[in-house]
């Protein structure tokens, strides 16, 4: 199972934030693309889901998340998961969106999140945005 969280050797991580909002918020995108070794095959995109999910779940309280959907993007099959939690020692109310499919031995987790008082527009752009995703040739 890959440690999709830890970033491991052969990972590459792209971070987008958006513009600081006058509450020092701002939106946040991440896409994380972890090349399996050849002799460790995928196939189970609810188990590489799970390990997404841990990871977020792992630094927040008041868990909750939705089931998966599975939809596609780019001809590639994902499960996408929603969720809602607190940020640790804080009064914030986040909600995110997970994106987790595989791809040529690669697992691609598609990320975002958003504060409680932005997270309907937030997420509505950030998911549009993550749904453009598509594979170099």
């Amino acid at each position: 199972m890959p440690t999709i969280g830890a970033h491991p050797k052969g990972t590459e991580v792209a971070v987008w934030g958006g513009p600081p909002r006058d509450d020092g918020t701002a939106s946040v995108i991440q896409i994380n693309v972890v090349q399996m070794p050849e002799n460790e095959r995928l196939s189970k995109l609810e188990d590489l889901m799970e390990t997404v999910l841990k990871d977020i779940r792992s630094k927040r309280t008041s868990w909750k998340q939705s089931n998966y959907r599975l939809g596609k993007i780019d001809g590639i099959s994902f499960l996408r998961a929603d969720w809602v939690g607190m940020a640790p020692n804080s009064d914030r109310k986040l909600f995110g969106i997970v994106l987790v499919g595989i791809h040529d031995n690669r697992v691609i987790a598609l990320k975002t999140q958003e504060v409680e008082q932005y997270h309907e527009e937030g997420l509505a752009i950030s998911l549009n945005s993550l749904l453009t995703f598509q594979t170099k040739p």
